[in-house]
């Protein structure tokens, strides 16, 4: 039995002729037998072919080329003719064939990705037709790579002291850079590496003197790109830098100077004026180390600086300039022999002295509650503070009034100040005081009482000694009796003349314990010691402060006529004559004082 089987897949027709001893069937593998009549001999002429049908056979592509990128590669062939498509195989182990991977329908050129950098991929191609696959191309390969970055731009070497900088511009999406060096010039990838580098780059431990020569490449993903230009520098020692840090603290009449140490440097200069912006200029102090501590200067005045630092190679550039004004140490542990008096009012008060540990430019009173003062009150009238010793000296006078005063005095100098807290109590007090000068007529015409205060209160205005201003707080009257109802006796009554104070003279000397000691007929120290009086005064008034009518009192002190007497002081007496010591007319005013009280 003959069968043909007819294979359309391809598109060639073939018949086969088989002869088959024992008659059976050979099915055909597309499973449509064509029964053939038995003896009759059918096949395919030399060169035979369908009608309209060219070449049953494709050739192989031919012509290949790969190229690789980042995760890629492309592949170019040359056409093949009567190719309808192209298949790739491909594998990453080498000799691919059409067992392997397959890219169907892919045309030229094609990009394969994405794929693994850094691997060889290897490829086949084939021809697709209507009459079936070509044999498979010869192999080709390629590796995708990441590109390599460009070259660094612009490097630089600059000298040191045994030592260079190497410096690049970056290239984007480099991760890191590589160095190579050598001493003679021209270098390249084969000379010394210095791996890993970043941009400025010490390189250090060389030899000053010889020229050392670079280039340098960046890399990317484990890809190294060009190098760059060359770069060079012959390394020596080098000036020092300006100190840094310079700063200075004050002293008295002094300043100290600091700064940190610049590397390399064997000594340092400092510059001074005080005048502002020293330069190298200005006086020197040379071979200094930090701290400095500059000497006999003013305080008070400011004094500016610059630091030099000097090697082998000679003085560095300056510092930036730092100033400061030397003080003393401010005054510390002020105190005064009497922190809290008590004076008598119009009394001279002993001289309250201080005590401080340092210098003092100024003693003064301070009144706004600063620092340590506590105290808010001026001194009262009469005293006063020298602003060069501190002494505290004077007689509450003036508008002073009896009470507590609090004071604060404040010793200062340039460098500060120190306060101390006094408390004055101020006693109330009778004082006895005298015009000093005759009355000379004006206790006469209308005369009496007022014309008498009105001297006294003359005189109580004036300055020392004649007599010192006074507070009199309560009152001022002349120590007169001038009628049987104006008896001395009778101020306290008539003018609120204090009984409990004690009587004092201007000076400060006692002339009683209260009013009724001083009119008991005796004082302890006579007016002539007391109030130095070189004549004798008006009292009109015998021992006990009465109305003297036996020797009278100038008709109520209304009169100077000589046929009139009044009533005198013997200002030598400690006894009652002190107020009675004889009489005189009236007419010899000019040869007697006044007496005064101020209370």
């Amino acid at each position: 039995m003959i069968y043909a089987c007819n294979y359309m897949k391809t598109r060639i027709r073939a018949i086969f002729i088989i002869f088959l001893m024992s008659g059976a069937a050979l099915g055909c593998l597309d499973g449509k037998d064509k029964k053939i009549p038995e003896g009759l001999f059918l096949g395919t002429l030399p060169g035979a072919s369908d009608p309209g049908q060219g070449s049953n056979t494709l050739q192989a592509p031919n012509g290949l080329s790969s190229s690789s990128g980042d995760g890629q590669a492309t592949l170019s062939w040359s056409p093949v003719t009567g190719a309808t498509s192209y298949n790739i195989y491909w594998n990453t182990t080498g000799s691919p064939s059409t067992a392997d991977a397959q890219i169907p329908g892919a045309t030229s050129p094609y990009t394969h990705s994405p794929l693994t950098n850094n691997t060889t991929h290897f490829y086949v191609i084939t021809a697709v037709g209507e009459n079936g696959e070509s044999p498979i191309s010869a192999t080709i390969s390629a590796t995708p790579r990441v590109p390599a970055p460009g070259a660094p731009g612009n490097p630089r070497a600059y000298p040191g002291n045994v030592q260079t900088v190497i410096v690049w511009e970056a290239v984007p999406g480099a991760d890191s850079y590589n160095i190579y060096w050598n001493t003679t010039g021209a270098p390249t990838t084969g000379d010394t590496q210095i791996a890993g580098a970043t941009s400025p780059n010490y390189h250090t431990g060389l030899t000053n003197g010889t020229t050392y020569y670079y280039v340098v490449t960046a890399v990317k993903s484990g890809v190294e790109g060009p190098a760059s230009t060359e770069a060079s520098a012959a390394p020596q020692l080098q000036l020092p830098d300006a100190p840094s840090g310079v700063g200075a603290a004050f002293g008295d009449a002094e300043n100290t100077i600091t700064w940190s140490p610049v590397t390399g440097a064997t000594s340092y200069n400092i510059y001074w004026n005080t005048s502002g912006a020293p330069t190298t200029a200005s006086a020197k102090i040379t071979s200094a180390t930090s701290p400095y501590t500059h000497t006999g200067l003013t305080n008070g005045v400011k004094y500016y600086y610059i630091v030099t630092a000097v090697n082998a190679a000679g003085e560095g550039p300056i510092s930036l300039t730092t100033d400061m004004i030397p003080l003393p140490p401010p005054p510390s542990g002020l105190t005064y022999t009497s922190p809290n008096p008590t004076y008598t009012l119009n009394s001279s008060i002993p001289n309250n002295t201080p005590s401080v540990v340092g210098v003092v430019d100024s003693y003064t009173v301070v009144t706004d509650a600063s620092g340590g003062c506590t105290g808010t009150d001026n001194l009262p009238d009469g005293l006063f503070l020298s602003s060069s010793s501190g002494i505290i000296s004077g007689s509450p006078a003036g508008g002073t009034l009896p009470g507590t005063y609090s004071i604060c005095i404040r010793a200062a100098n340039l460098g500060g100040s120190a306060d101390t807290n006094l408390t004055l109590t101020i006693d109330s007090v009778i004082i006895l005081f005298s015009t000093d000068m005759a009355v000379s007529g004006l206790i006469t015409g209308t005369g009496g009482r007022s014309d008498a205060d009105n001297y006294c209160s003359m005189f109580s205005t004036l300055p020392p000694p004649n007599p010192e201003s006074l507070s009199c707080p309560n009152g001022l009257h002349s120590f007169l009796s001038i009628d049987a109802t104006d008896e001395i006796r009778d101020m306290p009554g008539n003018y609120g003349v204090p009984v409990n104070l004690p009587v004092k003279t201007i000076n400060n000397t006692t002339l009683a314990t209260n009013w009724a000691d001083l009119l008991d007929g005796s004082i302890p120290v006579s007016l002539e010691t007391a109030l130095g009086l070189t004549m004798n005064y008006h009292t009109g008034s015998g021992s006990d402060g009465s109305l003297n009518t036996n020797e009278g009192h100038c008709s109520n002190y209304t009169t100077a006529s000589n046929a009139v007497t009044g009533t005198v002081g013997d200002r030598t007496a400690t006894n009652g004559a002190w107020l009675n010591g004889g009489a005189a007319t009236c007419d010899d005013e000019m040869n007697y004082v006044l007496l005064c009280l101020c209370y």
